[in-house]
């Protein structure tokens, strides 16, 4: 399994975050809130996510507190994954 690190859960909170808001907004009619919310999410954090992914596997080290430690363990438990 590959490492669930702080940068890889950032990106699975925010994406779940743009889809269901933009879920639920879109559920509630609202049509300008949720383009202007995918226009944010599409462009900054895609490009924050982009360049802090770039570091990922720099071998200089930049940033170890984002892709080093292992979470996954913390979350297995009270999951129960397999």
């Amino acid at each position: 399994h590959p490492k669930l690190t702080v940068y890889r859960l950032l990106v699975i909170i925010t994406t779940l975050g743009f889809g269901i808001s933009k879920a639920v907004l879109s559920y509630q009619g609202r049509t300008i809130v949720p383009i202007t919310l995918e226009w944010f999410f599409g462009t900054g954090v895609f490009l924050l996510l982009y360049w802090l992914g770039l570091y990922e596997y720099n071998p200089i080290g930049s940033m170890p507190y984002l892709f080093t430690m292992d979470y996954s363990s913390d979350i297995k438990g009270p999951i129960s994954l397999p």
